[in-house]
């Protein structure tokens, strides 16, 4: 993923126009959003600020990955040609005690960045990083 900012999307005008879709009230902190993997508490949420207020959005993501025979390899992803993908399902045991099937499968709805700040209490660092991420 490229590290340009050229598409930038300012969340504070994102959260307005999309407010009763479920994914933006993770980005504005809402109070409904619970994961399957983790539970993230309102101070939590509350002690992540997006530098600047922006998301940069990305037209493809490529993946290096090593392919069952040892060759180096790379998949592109694009939300508009190829927003299909598979991943490695983080569970071992389902909710009926059955071995559930290995991966979980998504369509890929956008690919963003973001420089990130930590604050608070459980802070390690006061400097902005960046994360990448996928809207699924």
């Amino acid at each position: 993923m490229s590290h340009e900012v050229c598409h930038a999307l300012y969340l504070p005008h994102r959260l307005q126009d999309n407010g009763n879709n479920p994914a933006m009230k993770v980005l504005g902190h809402g109070n409904d959003y619970n994961s399957n993997i983790l539970e993230y508490t309102e101070t939590q949420r509350q002690s992540i600020v997006f530098v600047n207020n922006k998301i940069y959005q990305h037209k493809c993501l490529r993946i290096n990955y090593t392919s069952y025979d040892c060759q180096q390899a790379q998949d592109t992803l694009n939300p508009q040609t190829h927003a299909n993908a598979m991943v490695l399902s983080h569970k071992t045991v389902g909710d009926d005690g059955k071995t559930p099937f290995p991966y979980w499968f998504c369509r890929i709805i956008g690919i963003f960045h973001a420089m990130i700040q930590h604050i608070g209490p459980e802070s390690k660092s006061p400097d902005p990083y960046l994360v990448e991420f996928l809207w699924v």
